[in-house]
């Protein structure tokens, strides 16, 4: 379950990165995202591409990438949040009273 949204929350990034409706949104984010002096996300990007061949190529950017979307555009996420909770949420009550 909670790769399957993980799937859609990927999915929903892909989706804003196609419709292009900020431009140059994967440019932005892996400006911001290289600022903090992630070493994971520097050591994967390869300068000889562009920031969306990045994406496309590299799963952990793509990643990087979609942690900021959401940061910065919460209110597009939270719909698939909230769907995933609520299935989730009758597996966890039956797992802490398994607990108990």
């Amino acid at each position: 379950m909670i790769k399957e949204r993980d799937t859609a929350l990927a999915a929903l990034s892909d989706q804003m990165i196609a419709a292009a409706a900020i431009p140059d949104l994967v440019e932005q984010a892996v400006v911001d995202i290289r600022q903090k002096k992630d070493t994971g996300f520097n050591f994967a990007y390869e300068r000889e591409k562009t920031a969306l061949e990045n994406y496309q190529a590299h799963r952990y950017i793509a990643l990087e990438v979609s942690h900021w979307l959401e940061a910065r555009f919460p209110e597009r996420f939270e719909e698939v949040r909230k769907q995933f909770a609520a299935k989730l949420e009758p597996i966890e009550r039956s797992l802490r009273e398994l607990g108990k």
